[in-house]
């Protein structure tokens, strides 16, 4: 993984790197830490998944039970690649559907009726319990543990700008800009797998119709614009509409993000305890969106009950989190490398 490209640089610590892999999704584990919520019209239940982000498994979900995914609420959207629990509200749908559910490798729990609605954010935080094997040198590890007393710097991790689009934020910055061909640029031609298309569309560029043929279906933000710009050849700020409002939003946060991670490299030992994440103005084009207020955000986080349990070649981490904060950050200060 180049850090690099989120603007992540340096260490903050200074033990010695712990070698080892992780296998995922089986470990990679996420327990969600739920909010408090009052009585309500909803229906609450535990979704545990692997193989699923959250909204492709509540599609599923939906799909299932033959109802709108809309009914569904969660307060945070948990990694593909990691057998993941989290609180999820369903509007009006029975306890007995939802606990006869039977999905490959989705399963619902714990169901409760007559609770208000989880909305994003309103959980308190994540535990998790990470498996590292082949481990060959852990003389590091508990070196680390004391370090982490003084912080880890809170950078937004890899999620933050999406693992299907890692340059995102290239993307929102290019919005910011007001360069809406250069953002469907790195869009179409540079974010993502499916390399052949998206250099055929680089070599091309025009040919929506042919590009259309050649993107697959599972690419469905690029198809949709594809198809729009088939029809309308050169309405670029149309054609960046047809994702929902909710993904432009993380174009740009993820810029926003970008942005704070660089500051905060370039001052990774030393930090001031907030951050400022800049703020931008309202985009003419496209008045849907908000003003994009950054607030502050903490330098450094400090993970919660940290320890670690060696068993031969394997070293098994647990720690909490509170919201908006990575394990992956944490990872990377324990590993010291490129791959997690």
């Amino acid at each position: 993984m180049n850090w690099e490209i989120y603007g992540i640089r340096g260490y903050r610590t200074a033990s010695r790197p712990v070698r080892g892999e992780i296998i995922r999704p089986k470990g990679f584990k996420v327990n969600e830490i739920p909010g408090e919520y009052k009585k309500g019209e909803h229906t609450h239940f535990v979704l545990r998944k692997k193989n699923y982000t959250t909204i492709r498994a509540l599609q599923a979900i939906a799909r299932a039970l033959n109802v709108s995914v809309k009914r569904f609420s969660y307060a945070g959207n948990k990694d593909k690649n990691a057998v993941t629990t989290q609180s999820i509200s369903a509007y009006k749908i029975p306890r007995e559907k939802l606990e006869s559910l039977k999905l490959k490798d989705i399963e619902t729990f714990d169901v409760k009726e007559g609770f208000e609605r989880i909305s994003l954010g309103s959980h308190k935080g994540n535990e998790f319990i990470i498996t590292l094997v082949n481990v060959k040198d852990t003389s590091g590890l508990y070196d680390f543990i004391k370090q982490v007393k003084n912080g880890l710097p809170n950078f937004f991790g890899p999620q933050r700008f999406g693992i299907q689009r890692p340059n995102t934020h290239l993307i929102g910055k290019a919005i910011l800009e007001r360069d809406y061909e250069k953002a469907l640029r790195v869009l179409l031609c540079q974010a993502g797998d499916n390399v052949s298309a998206r250099a055929w569309l680089d070599e091309n560029w025009g040919e929506w119709k042919e590009a259309l043929k050649k993107f697959p279906k599972y690419l469905s933000i690029e198809r949709k614009i594809l198809s729009y710009l088939s029809k309308h050849p050169k309405d670029y700020v149309s054609a960046l509409k047809r994702p929902h409002k909710m993904i432009r939003l993380l174009w740009i946060n993820a810029w926003q993000a970008y942005e704070w991670n660089l500051a905060l490299s370039k001052n990774i030992k030393d930090p001031p305890k907030q951050i400022k994440i800049k703020d931008y103005p309202k985009i003419p084009e496209m008045p849907e969106l908000h003003e994009f207020k950054g607030g502050f955000r903490n330098s450094l986080m400090f993970p919660e009950n940290l320890g670690a349990t060696v068993k031969r070649n394997e070293v098994t981490l647990k720690f909490a989190l509170k919201k908006g904060e990575y394990a992956t950050i944490v990872l990377r200060e324990l590993l010291k490398n490129k791959s997690i």
